[in-house]
């Protein structure tokens, strides 16, 4: 019986996901040509469920291959809402995970609009996602995600200084003749933010331009 019921669990997830990917495909006109590899998995998900016998027969039809993404994401909807014991999922479209999933499939000027519609919504997006999210970003878009991540952050209040005690002067000591090398001119703000974008840093390689971001900033 348990077993069933995570397997039930696991086709309501999957339904939910189907319909929050074709929320965003209506609404941003993106994944084109991903509509029919949805129906065939939402009408492997219906068929799984009528022989769990989870939802009568007849309730349910599966979608033709012509459906669009419209279509799939309101059949999903429904039919996830359908099965008992589920409950509802509130906001379940507003999750940065979610942006994780779509970036690699979304034009850059998209993604950063449903970037601005979490923050919107008031949903944070951390500095681990958005390293993530940084190849598929547009610069622009990835210094302002960045900058307000940092401002957001907490900072440690500071130890008060002690007073220096006073000291006796000393006689002047004629300077010694040091050569001082010139130093390395540390990396702008811009060229920071352009290498976050590289996709294939290490992850300690994006620490390492992270913590010199913040320096930065």
């Amino acid at each position: 019986m348990s077993e069933q019921k995570n397997e039930i669990q696991a086709c309501v997830s999957l339904l939910r996901e189907i319909a929050e990917i074709c929320e965003h495909a209506t609404l941003m006109g993106s994944l084109d040509g991903g509509a029919t590899r949805t129906v065939l998995r939402y009408n492997a998900t219906l068929a799984r469920l009528l022989q769990l016998e989870v939802v009568q027969d007849g309730f349910f039809q599966p979608l033709p291959e012509t459906a669009g993404f419209g279509e799939i994401g309101v059949e999903s909807r429904m039919l996830a809402s359908f099965v008992p014991g589920q409950g509802h999922r509130p906001d379940r479209h507003r999750e940065p995970s979610l942006l994780m999933r779509l970036a690699p499939f979304v034009e850059s000027k998209d993604l950063g609009l449903m970037v601005r519609e979490q923050l919107k919504a008031g949903i944070n997006i951390d500095m681990e996602q958005l390293t993530q999210l940084a190849p598929f970003l547009d610069q622009e878009m990835l210094g302002e995600l960045v900058r307000k991540s940092l401002t957001g952050e907490a900072v440690a209040p500071t130890e008060p200084i002690a007073p220096v005690e006073p000291v006796a002067p000393v006689a002047p000591v004629a300077p010694a003749k040091v050569w001082v090398e010139k130093p390395v001119e540390a990396p702008s703000l811009d060229e920071l933010l352009e290498r976050l974008k590289q996709p294939h840093l290490s992850t300690e390689e994006r620490d390492q331009v992270l913590e010199q971001i913040r320096y930065r900033t």
